[in-house]
């Protein structure tokens, strides 16, 4: 488990990070991040000027993998050790997030990591975010609605550019 502090600096213009400024964050973003997309540096400053972010472990764990495949085991770990040291983000435990991401995967057609950031989310009374629309997630959002604001980065970009 591990809980890594935060160190915000304040929204420029001197408006603080508010609670409505929580993000849950999936691991497409974190992988984003860590495999040098081209959004990565809007994203990196959204983290450190308006949003609180916040990832389950298991967006951590997904990350790592998918980081190993794309480059290599070394250079994953690298990349996840300054992720953590770097304390832009902090790292939830996923026994608080058990039972609400199973009855969202019981519910809904969607893959248990998104189940386990929707869940993050509701319990931060944040958003969720993900790097861009995936269609399994896309398809159950016109079925029935989230019980949290989920933003999907590309298209958030693009309306806020």
């Amino acid at each position: 488990m591990y809980l890594l502090k935060i160190y915000w600096e304040n929204y420029k213009g001197g408006e603080r990070k508010t609670k409505n400024n929580l993000v849950s964050i999936d691991a497409s973003c974190l992988i984003a991040i860590q495999a040098d997309e081209p959004l990565k540096k809007r994203f990196q400053n959204l983290l450190k000027t308006k949003w609180k972010g916040y990832c389950s472990e298991m967006a951590i764990l997904e990350t790592f993998y998918i980081l190993c495949r794309k480059f290599t085991w070394k250079i994953a770990k690298t990349k996840i050790n300054a992720l953590k040291e770097s304390h832009i983000i902090q790292i939830e435990p996923i026994n608080k997030l058990i039972k609400r991401a199973s009855q969202l995967k019981c519910q809904r057609p969607i893959a248990i990591a998104d189940c386990l950031t929707i869940a993050l989310a509701e319990s931060i009374n944040g958003k969720a975010i993900f790097y861009h629309k995936e269609k399994e997630l896309e398809k159950a959002m016109e079925n029935e609605l989230f019980d949290v604001e989920l933003i999907f980065f590309d298209e958030y970009v693009n309306e806020n550019s």
